[in-house]
């Protein structure tokens, strides 16, 4: 389990939900319960059906070779996944 930062007014929250989930309308509810407000500054996405974070190419790997590679691993994912 990870720690949240908790650094008033900001927070931080790690939420692990399945498609369709509103983190935006989740944010703004807890601000609702706190009788207060409450917006998102960021959201970074850890993983999304099979691809995770990792998995991403760093901005400095963006060259032809290391996208079709990471095409081509992308590809096997959802290929497991047909099966």
């Amino acid at each position: 389990r990870t720690q949240c930062p908790l650094e008033l007014p900001r927070f931080a929250v790690f939420v692990k939900c399945g498609g369709g989930t509103y983190i935006r309308s989740l944010v703004r509810d807890i601000g609702y319960e706190l009788d207060t407000v409450a917006t998102m500054t960021g959201l970074v996405r850890t993983k999304q059906g099979p691809f995770v974070l990792g998995d991403a190419l760093r901005r400095e790997d963006w060259n032809a070779d290391m996208i079709y590679e990471a095409i081509r691993k992308g590809k096997e994912k959802t290929d497991r996944i047909d099966e």
